[in-house]
């Protein structure tokens, strides 16, 4: 029979782990107390789906029981512990035998009478939550984001000292007599068993005094995994992954967010930037976030303009109009004005109807373009009219139309013939790799426009694949070979 340590005998694990489906949305609340009647949390966001080529919803709703109501952060606290606990056993069982002791232990809580009956109330807070993902829930077996509907804990048995003893007595030959358990439940094992977790660094975690930079941290730590520089619209980020309240307007988000994010910088998580870098107005009412990984080179993330969470304040799509001819401050003015999906749809537009040789693009394509977006043209191109055979005498020829060829800026070239030699010095296999990660790593603007013109190829589609290359290549320099 397997052998359970006694409180005596138990250590702190030697590593940590976070599942990732609760790093990327909170499943509690990010205080300690709930508004009286509150049932339920909602948190939703929207991302490109890879697999329908289209904008997803994700939502999570998150229901209470009557009588213990909506988890706290202090809860979220104590499901992080049994995570830990269930580590120390390898995942090995849905069941998972444990003292209050020990848990207090691993929590850093003090041991009193206080810390026993909060664990109690976690535990049957937990056992009463309901958590419903529509299209939120990561199912590593199924590789894509699927509805599941669960609570996380099917079962709670806690032993107060007086039964404890008495199980002990009665049942001398059983290892697990005398502890308490509990069970998790299918959907979440499942998870654990997938392989879908991560290292945590616990120790930094329970060094954090408030609770939305804890929540902040495990969900950038999830995050960071790709990319060391994160850039986000601010209300998203804050009322959908950190869990702040919607009633608050910017001023007042930045006024919760900043504390936590010092205490993140001190904890040398986080690099500290000034208020400009940090908070970035895009239009009027709109702001972004930007964040970065402690120790991530500054200079070559700011430098990199083909990466759009990056530190610095030109959005991509200013690049992306500025690429194709439109002044500066003209496209500052669109990007002030129109949303960044708006901009992409008009420039993808733009994009092929030059590479088509449409008419409308013969006299001034960043004209066009602008007209485009201000006047919102159909994305759907108009059908090209069939041109008449060339006479006989007819000198001109469909040969003699000069193909378009991107402008590159020197950095532009630059970077093509750095992806140009690191090519050359791989095998045939390995640039199959390097590019194949960089699709897999790459924005969603990006990633959009690499397989929309894949298949005609051409040199837009080249300057696009070296981008993500070169972008893949900074993340993870290759390492030289004799």
């Amino acid at each position: 029979m397997a052998s359970f340590p006694t409180d005596d005998e138990f250590t702190l694990p030697l590593d940590f782990r976070d599942e990732m489906n609760f790093a990327e949305f909170p499943i509690s609340s990010v205080s300690d107390t709930i508004p009286v009647g509150q049932k339920t949390l909602v948190f939703q966001d929207r991302i490109f789906d890879r697999g329908k080529q289209s904008q997803t919803t994700r939502t999570l709703t998150i229901s209470g029981s009557e009588m213990f109501g909506l988890p706290t952060a202090l809860d979220d606290e104590v499901l992080l512990g049994l995570i830990q606990l269930s580590h120390a056993r390898r995942f090995e069982e849905k069941k998972v035998y444990f003292t209050r002791y020990q848990l207090i232990r691993l929590l850093d809580w003090r041991n009193e009478s206080k810390s026993y009956e909060r664990i109690s109330e976690s535990l049957s807070r937990w056992l009463g939550v309901t958590l419903y993902y529509d299209k939120a829930w990561w199912s590593k077996e199924e590789n894509c984001w699927v509805d599941e509907k669960f609570h996380i804990l099917d079962n709670v048995t806690i032993l107060d000292r007086e039964r404890r003893y008495s199980r002990m007595r009665s049942a001398e030959q059983d290892p697990t007599a005398g502890y308490s358990s509990f069970v998790w439940n299918d959907v979440v094992f499942s998870s654990f068993k997938a392989g879908y977790i991560k290292q945590l660094d616990f120790s930094l975690y329970k060094s954090l005094s408030s609770p939305v930079a804890k929540r902040i941290y495990r969900f950038l730590d999830k995050r960071f995994y790709h990319r060391d520089s994160l850039r986000f619209k601010l209300k998203e980020f804050a009322f959908d992954h950190v869990g702040l309240s919607r009633n608050y307007h910017n001023g007042e988000i930045k006024r919760r967010l900043v504390p936590a994010i010092e205490e993140l910088e001190r904890a040398q998580f986080l690099q500290p930037l000034s208020a400009t870098e940090r908070f970035v107005s895009v239009s009027r009412g709109c702001w972004e976030i930007n964040l970065i990984k402690e120790g991530a080179g500054r200079t070559s993330l700011v430098a990199n303009t083909a990466n759009q969470n990056v530190v610095s304040n030109r959005p991509l799509v200013l690049d992306a109009l500025e690429s194709r001819g439109v002044s500066t401050g003209v496209a500052k003015q669109i990007v002030a004005d129109f949303s960044e999906t708006t901009i992409q749809e008009k420039v993808s537009l733009h994009d092929e109807l030059l590479a088509k040789n449409d008419s409308r693009m013969s006299r001034n394509p960043a004209g066009f373009l602008v007209s485009a977006i201000r006047n919102d043209f159909p994305v759907t191109p108009k059908r090209k009219k069939v041109t008449p055979s060339p006479k006989k005498n007819d000198t001109r020829s469909v040969a003699q139309v000069v193909p378009f060829k991107p402008q590159l800026s020197s950095a532009d070239e630059e970077r093509e013939r750095e992806v140009t030699r690191v090519l050359a010095s791989m095998t045939e296999e390995e640039g199959r790799d390097l590019e194949e990660r960089a699709i897999k790593n790459a924005n969603e603007f990006l990633y959009r426009n690499y397989l929309q013109r894949k298949q005609g190829g051409g040199p837009l589609f080249e300057t696009i694949r070296k981008i993500l290359i070169a972008e893949e290549i900074a993340r993870t320099p290759p390492v030289a070979t004799a």
